[in-house]
């Protein structure tokens, strides 16, 4: 067992909460930077589309929130994963982790074929929604190159967010994914604008940029994991099984609806806003771009409470189980503060000048 996991074997002191606190945020923080590059490809895509024009910015901010949606939502039912994996290292039977492992890769394929249908949808679709028949082919031709990230993005990044932490790699998500966002800031100037002798290929350029960034992103985490000699066994193959797929939803399908509900609100008012035209969404995206920061930290967090309380589960450490929620509701009490602090400050700017 990894040494981050192998102290949650150990039993807890009364005074220990700093130390929860810190382990809490050491896994927490790798798990934020996933997350926020996920956030900060979007809002790169959205600041670079901004250059072609109201109509490009909103029909690329848009399609990448109903990705991004949806990704979030199919990610959520494989907290399972995670949860299960760590609950069994825990419990000092790690040869049960490839099989979980495996059952998660298969659970993820047979998700990731719904998204990528819906994104494959005619314009018609996005009509029925509300949208004008200039954004809706706008959006459904957008969306029709980057539903060839749906793979990467829920069997490569999906699966090893919620994996690595709970085996105790969760540094390789500190490094690859802030890695990815450099690569798709290139690839996103270089596909819209042109360069090195390429053409520039607008809005679609944008798109493409986003699929061979996420692509590269989960091949390089899946390398990382099957490479490793010392988390072989973890991933060694093994068939899934039906049980295990069934234990995976139960705990999975709750966390997606919770995520469904938060992250529809967002694409919600996105196409509400449609509805008053291109500039008001334009506008709109690049705000909620920015306010979706606010989600995705509180949501690392307790991912790492996740495999913590697991972990603790599986040893049979019954003062982790009451510690870590307390700790995540100091971090969060904190947190709350500060993004509050930086909001009136904001607002306190902006309204002297």
């Amino acid at each position: 067992m990894p040494p981050a996991l192998q102290r949650l074997k150990e039993p807890a002191g009364a005074g220990s909460y700093p130390l929860h606190l810190r382990q809490t945020l050491a896994i927490s923080a790798p798990i934020a930077a996933a997350l926020l590059s996920e956030i900060a490809m979007g809002l790169i895509t959205t600041v670079m589309l901004g250059g072609l024009g109201d109509r490009a910015l909103a029909a690329g901010a848009l399609s990448t929130n109903v990705f991004i949606t949806g990704l979030l939502m199919l990610q959520g039912v494989l907290t399972g994963v995670g949860v299960l994996a760590a609950n069994r290292l825990g419990a000092g039977r790690p040869q049960e982790v490839a099989g979980l492992y495996w059952s998660g890769v298969l659970l993820a394929v047979l998700m990731a074929a719904p998204l990528f249908a819906v994104m494959s949808a005619p314009a018609a679709l996005w009509r029925a929604a509300g949208q004008s028949r200039m954004l809706a082919g706008d959006v459904a031709d957008y969306l029709h190159i980057l539903r060839w990230a749906v793979p990467a993005g829920v069997v490569g990044v999906g699966m090893m967010r919620q994996f690595l932490p709970a085996i105790g790699l969760q540094r390789v998500l500190l490094w690859v994914l802030p890695a990815g966002v450099i690569l798709h800031a290139g690839l996103t100037r270089l596909l819209i604008q042109g360069g090195l002798g390429l053409p520039g290929y607008g809005v679609a350029g944008s798109a493409v940029a986003i699929v061979i960034t996420l692509s590269v992103v989960a091949g390089a985490m899946i390398a990382v994991l099957h490479g490793s000699v010392r988390f072989r066994g973890f991933v060694r193959l093994s068939r899934p099984r039906l049980a295990v797929l069934r234990a995976l939803l139960r705990i999975g399908l709750p966390v997606a609806a919770t995520v469904a509900v938060e992250a529809g609100l967002f694409l919600a008012t996105g196409l509400l806003a449609a509805a008053l035209g291109q500039v008001v969404l334009a506008a709109h995206m690049i705000a909620l771009s920015v306010a979706s920061v606010t989600f995705m930290v509180p949501l690392a967090i307790s991912q790492a409470a996740n495999v913590r309380v697991a972990t603790a589960s599986g040893a049979g450490n019954p003062h982790l189980w009451r510690m870590d929620p307390v700790t995540f509701q100091v971090i969060m009490s904190r947190l709350s503060g500060i993004v509050q602090e930086m909001q009136d400050s904001i607002f306190r700017t902006g309204y002297r000048r």
